[in-house]
């Protein structure tokens, strides 16, 4: 995902894999700066929500969504940290404005055929204004390739859906519309990512 494009405003999300070093762009509801100006890291920063309108300190949302998405992570993947970046307009360059480290790590174990080298799954969301919101989680555990498969309700993946299309979401798609429905999810090889670890 292309970052020029995104406002008004998106984290990067580091993990790092048995493999490789990643990062995950999301994209973001407005931030404003915290009032008082004591607290740290991320939170300086909050996430002004569309319902309930409240603020949601931008660290304690990160670690909120990292304790869903680990579950869904192979026990080999560590989330590492995030930066936000902000955007005075569509048209201005980001500018990263807070950093925090975590030491979140994944829970998952898909079986299947070892190792989860080079794979990728891909969670479609479409927002209420028809844009569309992609999180991908690279060496990700699969089973198998599949192109589309199913999401059982209660299930990990569904909890982590469950809370992008929340209408207290701090998501966003990429036309700055609010996640509002599951579309699918993808399961396969990233060919640019397996050249490179041939190298």
């Amino acid at each position: 995902m292309a970052v020029h494009d995104i406002s008004p405003a998106f984290v990067k999300i580091d993990y790092e894999t048995e493999y490789a070093r990643h990062k995950m762009t999301i994209p973001t509801v407005p931030v404003s700066v915290a009032a008082g100006g004591g607290a740290l890291g991320l939170n300086k920063y909050l996430f002004t929500l569309r319902s309930p309108n409240v603020p949601y300190a931008v660290g304690t949302a990160i670690q909120d969504f990292l304790a869903l998405l680990k579950e869904i992570a192979q026990s080999n993947t560590h989330f590492t940290g995030a930066v936000l970046y902000t955007k005075a307009d569509a048209d201005s360059p980001a500018i990263p404005v807070a950093s925090e480290a975590f030491d979140v790590q994944g829970t998952a174990n898909a079986g299947g055929t070892q190792p989860h080298k080079a794979t990728q799954i891909t969670y479609s969301y479409r927002t209420d204004l028809f844009g569309k919101l992609r999180l991908i989680l690279l060496d990700a555990p699969i089973p198998e390739v599949r192109k589309y498969r199913t999401v059982g309700a209660g299930s990990d993946e569904d909890n982590v859906h469950q809370y992008v299309i929340a209408s207290e979401s701090w998501l966003a798609g990429r036309d700055g519309g609010a996640p509002a429905s599951f579309v699918s999810t993808s399961q396969t090889y990233n060919d640019r990512l397996e050249r490179a670890y041939t190298r």
